[in-house]
């Protein structure tokens, strides 16, 4: 898979999430993209060297000293990289979602508290809120599950295709 078509997949699938009230998962793969990808890169490093008391005035250059230090660096991720980290993000979003509610559900009944709807416990509800105010930026319920899981399938041949694609390259 070229860049130009990793690049073009990335959009229409953040499109597709827009579309189904999902940009804050498109706004975390952005931030996490953004924030690049850390590598640890040997560098070449001259230090002069001074002795101390040394006249600093003196017209020959003073002595250096070389060396290899490492140094940890941000580089961007490729647009296939980006794609990747797109995929994993959609695939997780659907099983992840799941298995907090059913660990939720699960706290819940070891708890011995019972919930004030029988639905409740079975079928909790995730908030995520905006990390800079307390409004929900993003609820859980019945409603999105059944959303989340219809466009999973729906999405699923598209999203197995291009993850051969792109193990492919």
């Amino acid at each position: 898979m070229r860049d130009e078509e990793a690049t073009e997949y990335f959009e229409k699938l953040a499109a597709i999430l827009q579309r189904h009230n999902l940009a804050w998962v498109i706004a975390e793969v952005r931030d996490t993209l953004r924030l690049g990808k850390l590598r640890t890169k040997a560098l070449r490093v001259e230090t002069e060297l001074w002795a101390d008391g040394a006249d600093d005035s003196v017209l020959s250059p003073p002595p250096r000293k070389r060396s290899v230090e490492r140094f940890t660096v941000s580089e961007p991720y490729t647009p296939r990289e980006a794609l990747q980290i797109l995929l994993v993000a959609i695939c997780s979003l659907t099983t992840d979602l799941a298995a907090i509610e059913r660990r939720i559900g699960t706290l819940i009944e070891r708890s011995g508290r019972r919930a004030s709807a029988p639905e409740i416990a079975l079928h909790p509800t995730i908030n995520l809120y905006d990390e800079n105010s307390d409004k929900i930026a993003w609820k859980s319920g019945p409603q999105v599950r059944d959303s989340l899981a219809k466009l999973a399938v729906k999405m699923s041949p598209l999203l197995e295709r291009l993850k051969r694609e792109l193990n492919a390259d």
